[in-house]
């Protein structure tokens, strides 16, 4: 029975986080300590080759050639940038 209204509270939450969301503007979390929080890392993508990312924290990220599309559907044949950061603990992301 607890397990049947943790399910419904998640559902709830999370089907009130995508009604709150539109296409045009999406969510951005506010940090309680700004400057404290894990700073992204921004890679710069060829996407015309297979990109392996290899992070410090021995996370590695794989961008198959091709992989990026536009909003229009298009695949992207320029330079992009990935901005990523990654949490290890529940500080890192109270932070966020």
């Amino acid at each position: 029975m607890k397990s049947l209204v943790k399910l419904m509270a998640l559902m709830l939450i999370s089907a009130s986080f995508f009604a709150s969301c539109s296409k045009e503007k999406f969510w951005s979390p506010t940090p309680p300590f700004p400057g404290l929080e894990k700073q992204m890392t921004i890679f710069k993508i060829d996407p015309l080759k297979d990109t392996l990312l290899v992070l410090e924290s021995e996370t590695m990220i794989f961008i198959p050639a091709r992989a990026m599309q536009s909003k229009e559907g298009n695949i992207v044949d320029g330079t992009y940038e990935l901005h990523y950061r990654e949490f290890h603990d529940g500080l890192d992301i109270f932070l966020a």
